[in-house]
């Protein structure tokens, strides 16, 4: 079964002509079955280079991190240095309970010296 298919393929693939013209010599009928092989190998040809092509372009990826944290933030920099974009247009410093006091006598010390 398998056999036939195969003799049938070939068979098919040995007469294939997408050329056909009215003329009946046979050197005109082995130009064009020379002329569809090199058409249809081209064209396996182009598929597969455009289909390896395709698969080793590499897209970026856009992603976006609300509020990462200062390692997190390193780590992005390292990673990714020549395309990281912080649109932040302001900083803020966290202050806990306990630099609220220190801020405020910094801040005192600077008006007094003014």
């Amino acid at each position: 079964m398998a056999s036939t298919a195969f003799i049938t393929l070939k068979l098919y693939a040995t007469e294939l002509n997408l050329f056909k013209t009215t003329s009946s010599d046979e050197q005109s009928f082995h130009r064009e079955r020379l002329t569809t092989r090199i058409y249809i190998f081209s064209l396996m040809s182009l598929l597969i280079i455009v289909g390896i092509v395709a698969g080793s372009v590499v897209r970026t990826a856009n992603e976006i991190e609300y509020i990462p944290s200062q390692s997190k933030f390193v780590y992005l920099v390292k990673r990714y240095p020549s395309t990281l974009k912080c649109p932040c247009s302001k900083t803020a410093i966290g202050l806990t309970i306990y630099d609220a006091p220190k801020l405020a006598l910094a801040l005192i010390q600077v008006v007094l010296l003014m």
